[in-house]
């Protein structure tokens, strides 16, 4: 497996390389799954991630069956509705800290400037 390389020399590094399949082919992209390079024959687009047709196979395999594109969206709402109910319970909390300020608070007493005096 070859390692990564960081900062400003990555795309340098890539340019030196070569396909792991067609040797005689510069690697235009490497794998994030078995980190090998590839050239454009050898990689496909899947998730907006490129993947060499071993990864994708393997990530095919691995995949669970069961369900489809509508678990992802009833899982979205799932969430949506979790946090809806979160925010509307952290407002309920302050209207009710808001009710559980004295009357006299409200009425202005407080503030009048005698009031200091008459306590």
């Amino acid at each position: 497996m070859n390692t990564a390389v960081n900062g400003p020399n990555q795309r340098h590094a890539l340019s030196q390389q070569r396909c792991y399949h067609h040797r005689e082919r510069e690697a235009v992209v490497r794998c994030p799954e078995c980190g090998r390079y590839y050239c454009r024959e050898c990689v496909t687009e899947h998730d907006q991630r490129m993947l060499c047709s071993a990864c994708l196979v393997q990530w095919k395999q691995g995949r669970p069956s069961v369900g489809g594109p509508w678990i992802g969206r009833l899982i979205l709402l799932a969430q949506g509705g979790l946090g809806f109910l979160v925010i509307w319970y952290a407002f309920y909390l302050i209207g009710r800290m808001l009710l559980a300020i004295p009357d006299a608070f409200h009425e202005g007493t407080i503030w009048d400037p005698g009031w200091w005096e008459n306590q």
